[in-house]
């Protein structure tokens, strides 16, 4: 049982935590999608983690990590979930729920015209699928699966929060 822990912003040592929980090339592609290269390096994730166009959240106790996720407008109206990750520590949890919650709440409260949130998920990732079936998530169909096999997924954000 996790008794006590806070949502705060990422700090660059945070990532050094973050990467170690990326175990391979194929997890990277499915966490990052297709464009890294393996290993992961550190300085140049810390650039994507856009703190002008994002708002990156780490769910923390006093002593661990333990989720890290990003919100962005990808355009008006449209917000989307990236860099999703639950330390596998502490996996089966559903941390992965509550940190996505967290982060639509924050965007809509930053994009107060937000009315749909996406995020993309491997297809042969069972814990994400089922952990987004729970939230409610539907395949949004005008989308391709990228080239790390990922599916975009699509809510309604008033629904999910209401």
């Amino acid at each position: 049982m996790i008794s006590s822990w806070t949502l705060r912003h990422i700090v660059r040592e945070d990532l050094d935590t973050i990467i170690g929980w990326i175990p391979s090339e194929a997890a990277l592609k499915c966490w990052a999608g297709p464009g890294w290269a393996w290993p992961i390096d550190a300085d140049a994730l810390w650039t994507q983690v856009d703190l002008e166009e994002s708002l990156p959240l780490v769910m923390a106790t006093d002593h661990d990590v333990m989720a890290f996720g990003q919100i962005l407008q990808q355009e008006p109206g449209m917000l989307h979930v990236s860099l999703l990750v639950v330390n596998p520590e502490f996996r089966g949890r559903r941390l992965g729920e509550r940190i996505c919650l967290a982060l639509f709440k924050r965007g809509m409260s930053h994009w107060m015209d937000a009315s749909h949130v996406t995020l993309d998920v491997c297809r042969d990732d069972k814990a994400a699928l089922a952990m987004t079936r729970r939230l409610g998530f539907m395949e949004q169909e005008d989308v391709q699966e990228d080239t790390a096999g990922r599916i975009r997924l699509i809510h309604e954000l008033p629904e999910l929060l209401g």
